[in-house]
Protein backbone atom coordinates (compact mmCIF):
# COMPACT_ATOMS: atom_id res chain seq x y z
CA UNK A 1 0.00 0.00 0.00
CA UNK A 2 1.60 3.24 -0.66
CA UNK A 3 1.86 6.31 1.72
CA UNK A 4 -0.44 8.21 -0.83
CA UNK A 5 -3.52 5.91 -0.62
CA UNK A 6 -3.04 4.87 3.33
CA UNK A 7 -3.32 8.42 4.26
CA UNK A 8 -6.04 9.32 2.13
CA UNK A 9 -8.26 6.18 3.82
CA UNK A 10 -7.06 7.55 6.86
CA UNK A 11 -8.85 11.02 6.36
CA UNK A 12 -11.97 8.95 5.07
CA UNK A 13 -12.18 6.96 8.12
CA UNK A 14 -11.33 10.42 10.40
CA UNK A 15 -14.21 12.03 8.61
CA UNK A 16 -16.53 9.22 8.69
CA UNK A 17 -15.44 9.57 12.51
CA UNK A 18 -16.20 12.90 12.50
CA UNK A 19 -19.75 13.07 10.69
CA UNK A 20 -20.74 10.32 12.89
CA UNK A 21 -19.76 12.29 16.03
CA UNK A 22 -21.71 15.01 14.77
CA UNK A 23 -24.89 13.44 14.18
CA UNK A 24 -24.84 12.35 17.39
CA UNK A 25 -24.16 15.65 18.97
CA UNK A 26 -27.41 16.55 17.02
CA UNK A 27 -29.45 14.16 17.99
CA UNK A 28 -28.15 14.94 22.30
CA UNK A 29 -28.97 18.43 21.78
CA UNK A 30 -32.52 17.88 20.08
CA UNK A 31 -33.15 15.02 23.26
CA UNK A 32 -32.13 17.95 25.60
CA UNK A 33 -34.44 20.51 24.06
CA UNK A 34 -36.85 18.63 24.09
CA UNK A 35 -37.09 17.04 27.42
CA UNK A 36 -35.83 20.61 29.24
CA UNK A 37 -38.90 22.06 27.37
CA UNK A 38 -41.49 19.17 28.69
CA UNK A 39 -39.63 19.75 32.53
CA UNK A 40 -40.18 23.31 32.16
CA UNK A 41 -43.47 23.95 30.19
CA UNK A 42 -44.20 27.89 30.99
CA UNK A 43 -42.01 28.98 33.92
CA UNK A 44 -45.66 29.65 35.68
CA UNK A 45 -46.59 25.97 35.53
CA UNK A 46 -47.68 23.64 32.76
CA UNK A 47 -50.30 23.61 30.20
CA UNK A 48 -51.19 26.99 30.91
CA UNK A 49 -54.71 28.22 28.71
CA UNK A 50 -53.67 30.69 25.99
CA UNK A 51 -54.71 34.24 26.93
CA UNK A 52 -56.49 36.41 24.19
CA UNK A 53 -54.83 39.72 23.31
CA UNK A 54 -57.81 41.33 24.86
CA UNK A 55 -57.68 39.83 27.61
CA UNK A 56 -56.21 41.37 30.54
CA UNK A 57 -54.22 38.99 33.08
CA UNK A 58 -54.78 40.33 37.37
CA UNK A 59 -50.93 41.62 37.52
CA UNK A 60 -51.69 43.97 34.70
CA UNK A 61 -54.20 45.65 37.01
CA UNK A 62 -52.12 45.64 39.89
CA UNK A 63 -49.54 47.67 37.71
CA UNK A 64 -51.55 50.33 36.77
CA UNK A 65 -55.14 50.29 37.88
CA UNK A 66 -56.30 53.49 36.52
CA UNK A 67 -54.71 52.96 33.62
CA UNK A 68 -57.98 51.13 32.34
CA UNK A 69 -61.52 52.74 31.95
CA UNK A 70 -64.48 51.07 30.55
CA UNK A 71 -65.53 47.24 29.85
CA UNK A 72 -62.67 45.30 29.93
CA UNK A 73 -61.79 41.57 30.87
CA UNK A 74 -60.27 39.77 32.96
CA UNK A 75 -58.18 36.41 33.28
CA UNK A 76 -57.76 35.48 37.09
CA UNK A 77 -57.78 32.30 39.55
CA UNK A 78 -60.70 32.28 42.08
CA UNK A 79 -58.96 33.12 45.57
CA UNK A 80 -61.68 33.16 47.94
CA UNK A 81 -64.78 34.63 48.77
CA UNK A 82 -65.49 37.86 50.99
CA UNK A 83 -67.26 37.44 54.62
CA UNK A 84 -69.02 40.38 55.16
CA UNK A 85 -70.44 40.63 51.43
CA UNK A 86 -72.14 37.71 49.94
CA UNK A 87 -71.35 39.25 45.98
CA UNK A 88 -67.17 39.84 46.65
CA UNK A 89 -64.78 37.34 45.13
CA UNK A 90 -60.96 37.79 44.90
CA UNK A 91 -59.16 36.81 42.35
CA UNK A 92 -55.28 36.52 41.40
CA UNK A 93 -53.06 36.15 38.55
CA UNK A 94 -53.40 32.99 36.98
CA UNK A 95 -49.40 32.54 36.71
CA UNK A 96 -48.49 33.71 40.27
CA UNK A 97 -51.23 30.70 41.47
CA UNK A 98 -49.53 27.86 39.33
CA UNK A 99 -46.54 29.03 40.23
CA UNK A 100 -46.63 29.09 43.99
CA UNK A 101 -49.45 26.15 43.93
CA UNK A 102 -51.30 28.60 46.82
CA UNK A 103 -53.98 31.26 46.12
CA UNK A 104 -52.73 32.45 49.31
CA UNK A 105 -49.02 33.77 48.44
CA UNK A 106 -50.51 36.39 45.52
CA UNK A 107 -48.69 39.99 45.86
CA UNK A 108 -51.87 41.26 44.53
CA UNK A 109 -55.88 40.16 44.98
CA UNK A 110 -58.33 42.12 42.62
CA UNK A 111 -61.98 42.31 44.37
CA UNK A 112 -64.61 41.21 41.99
CA UNK A 113 -68.57 42.06 42.78
CA UNK A 114 -70.35 39.56 40.91
CA UNK A 115 -73.70 37.70 41.01
CA UNK A 116 -72.76 34.41 39.56
CA UNK A 117 -72.97 31.18 41.90
CA UNK A 118 -72.07 27.73 41.86
CA UNK A 119 -68.05 29.41 41.54
CA UNK A 120 -65.48 27.33 43.28
CA UNK A 121 -61.88 28.36 44.75
CA UNK A 122 -59.39 27.52 42.03
CA UNK A 123 -61.81 28.43 39.38
CA UNK A 124 -59.81 30.18 36.48
CA UNK A 125 -62.55 33.07 35.24
CA UNK A 126 -62.69 35.87 32.16
CA UNK A 127 -64.24 38.18 34.33
CA UNK A 128 -66.05 41.21 32.07
CA UNK A 129 -66.67 44.48 34.21
CA UNK A 130 -65.81 47.65 34.54
CA UNK A 131 -63.15 48.86 37.28
CA UNK A 132 -65.12 51.06 39.73
CA UNK A 133 -63.46 52.39 42.74
CA UNK A 134 -65.18 52.58 47.07
CA UNK A 135 -63.55 53.98 49.66
CA UNK A 136 -60.86 54.57 47.51
CA UNK A 137 -60.77 50.62 47.12
CA UNK A 138 -60.95 49.58 43.40
CA UNK A 139 -63.12 46.35 42.24
CA UNK A 140 -63.98 45.11 39.37
CA UNK A 141 -67.67 45.02 39.10
CA UNK A 142 -68.51 42.24 36.87
CA UNK A 143 -71.41 42.56 33.88
CA UNK A 144 -70.68 38.44 33.06
CA UNK A 145 -68.18 35.67 33.75
CA UNK A 146 -66.99 32.92 31.92
CA UNK A 147 -65.94 29.82 33.82
CA UNK A 148 -62.51 27.95 32.32
CA UNK A 149 -62.87 25.19 34.93
CA UNK A 150 -60.19 24.82 37.67
CA UNK A 151 -56.26 24.52 37.50
CA UNK A 152 -56.18 22.76 39.92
Amino acid sequence: MNFLAHNTNIRTKRTHFYSKLFFLFIILVMSIQSSVALELGDLFGKSQRPVPANILQVQDIAADPQGYTGIITVRGVLAGFSSQESDRVAIVDTREAKACKSTGCAKFYLPVRLMTKGLNKWDELNVRGELKSSNNKIFLDAESVQNLGSIK
